[in-house]
């Protein structure tokens, strides 16, 4: 009967340390993301660094006007959220294929409001898409975050502008925005996303 219990006992370690084994091992950054999450965070980076070439044309071209001098800083941090994920989980960064002196910007200021428009739309839609299938905790934070700024400061800014409203409460100022659950800019006194801004 003592030989039976401490088999018993040595049979329940044993199953006990391969469930902690298999938990530890699905928690373990070195084990790779799936094909479509790993495909989901390099076209993420591809589409800011597009974002970023693209307003950095209009900017060329019209100077350093608003919203697009705020929304290109904001695009940089979208930039730099993402890459930390890439060295977490083993994947090689792209090289980036985005130049603004390849790109042709609008014909007009409010042309380019227009494009910016179609493109933040795009961009939130695309994580939207990823949201569906990313499992990842803090890929989804990131994915999150990134969506949100499209939605709420860069779209609801260059609509305003498109319509002809520019920056509210006058002043366009500068945000402060540091990344995923730290952001803390408005650029004027109406709060985030309220006016110029789209810092975030």
């Amino acid at each position: 009967m003592k030989v039976l219990t401490q088999l018993a006992l040595i049979a329940l370690v044993v199953a006990g340390s391969i469930g902690f084994a298999a938990r530890g091992a699905a928690a373990d950054p070195s084990v790779p993301l799936d094909a479509q999450t790993r495909a989901a965070i390099i076209a993420a980076l591809d589409d800011e660094r597009k974002a970023q070439a693209t307003y950095q044309a209009v900017i060329d071209r019209y100077g350093e006007v608003l919203p697009f001098v705020n929304i290109i800083r904001a695009e940089g941090r979208h930039e730099r959220n993402l890459l930390p994920l890439f060295e977490k989980y083993g994947v090689p960064v792209p090289a980036n294929t985005w130049d603004a002196k390849n790109l042709t910007a609008p014909v007009s200021l409010k042309a380019a409001y227009d494009q910016g428009i179609a493109f933040e739309k795009a961009n939130a839609a695309m994580y939207a898409g990823f949201l569906d299938f990313v499992k990842e905790e803090d890929i989804r934070t990131v994915f999150e975050y990134n969506r949100g700024a499209s939605v709420e400061n860069h779209l609801r800014a260059l609509e305003r502008f498109a319509a002809g409203g520019g920056p509210a409460m006058g002043s366009p100022g500068r945000g402060r925005g540091n990344g995923p659950g730290v952001g803390r800019g408005g650029c004027c006194a109406g709060g985030p996303g309220s006016c110029c801004g789209a810092n975030r």
